[in-house]
């Protein structure tokens, strides 16, 4: 059985280990931004999410080619090419959420009692239905305890 480091040396598994240190390559803050899909003829060919990213790049391939003969020790690679391929990029769905806030009930009379109260201090009538309704949920929210839901 070969050992990993004879795996990782070999020629047709280059990629790999740039895989394995992208963000030495790139930094952090650029991993996110660019992938690398494959060596082709020398090249290696990064995914950027569009035209403006890989315009923005094409200015560091020299220094991403310098941390590549780093990681790789060996020349393999002697020139970037970018494409834009937005699907690689696409953000992530967040999944649907089990978790419902339940609103609490506010009885009419509450609602009016409360309404009426802050006509009373000058807030018009268009208004005050609204406001009377939010500062009771306001209020009760305040009241339930902290784990509830």
């Amino acid at each position: 059985m070969k050992r990993v480091s004879e795996v990782l040396s070999s020629e047709r598994n280059s990629l790999l280990k740039i895989l394995i240190n992208w963000t030495e390559i790139c930094g952090i803050s650029n991993r996110e931004l660019m992938i690398p899909v494959e060596i082709k003829d020398s090249s290696l060919v990064i995914a950027v999410p569009n035209g403006m990213v890989a315009k923005s790049f094409a200015r560091f391939k020299h220094q991403i080619l310098i941390n590549l003969d780093k990681v790789l020790k060996k020349h393999s690679v002697s020139d970037i090419k970018f494409t834009v391929d937005p699907a690689r990029f696409r953000e992530k769905q967040p999944s649907p959420s089990n978790d419902t806030v339940a609103i609490p009930e506010i009885s009419p009379e509450e609602l009016l009692a409360k309404k009426l109260e802050i006509e009373s201090r000058g807030i018009s009538p268009a208004l005050s239905g609204s406001m009377a309704k939010i500062e009771l949920l306001w209020q009760k929210k305040e009241k339930r305890p902290k784990n509830a839901v």
